[in-house]
């Protein structure tokens, strides 16, 4: 016989998949820019065809560690959109190129790791009715 499983809902599918705006703005209140993620999870059928396809451009590379390609991964992974100022307050517009040359760039670290942060957290893809808490049963 069948049985009827209960699995809860831990995040809305549809902010997952077209993401949720992130701020950025650091200790000193400096705004480095708007950017719209995706929900970066392990349960993803989108996470593990990403991860394989970055696998395979770098398949016969020796010398890139994963670390190497951490803005990369992110960029491939979450980001979908950004509202982002140049040196001269111009608007750069989003492409995935653009994107990982920015998130390369040492002094983009404190940006990238606040969006991995954000963008791993399942809280920040709930319903708005949500407020935050979890859906019923988790």
């Amino acid at each position: 016989f069948m049985t009827d499983f209960h699995f809860p809902e831990r995040f809305n599918d549809n902010l997952a998949d077209d993401g949720v705006k992130f701020e950025v703005i650091d200790e000193n209140d400096n705004v480095w820019g708007v950017f719209k993620c995706r929900l970066i999870d392990r349960t993803l059928p989108r996470w593990r065809t990403t991860m394989e396809r970055i696998q395979r451009r770098y398949k016969n590379d020796n010398k890139t560690k994963l670390v190497d390609i951490r803005g990369e991964l992110f960029v491939e992974l979450a980001l979908v959109d950004w509202e982002m100022k140049d040196a001269k307050g111009k608007a750069i517009p989003f492409d995935k190129q653009t994107a990982i040359a920015y998130f390369k760039h040492p002094k983009a670290a404190f940006a990238l790791e606040y969006l991995f942060a954000m963008a791993e957290d399942v809280r920040n893809f709930q319903p708005e009715e949500q407020n935050g808490e979890l859906p019923e049963g988790n």
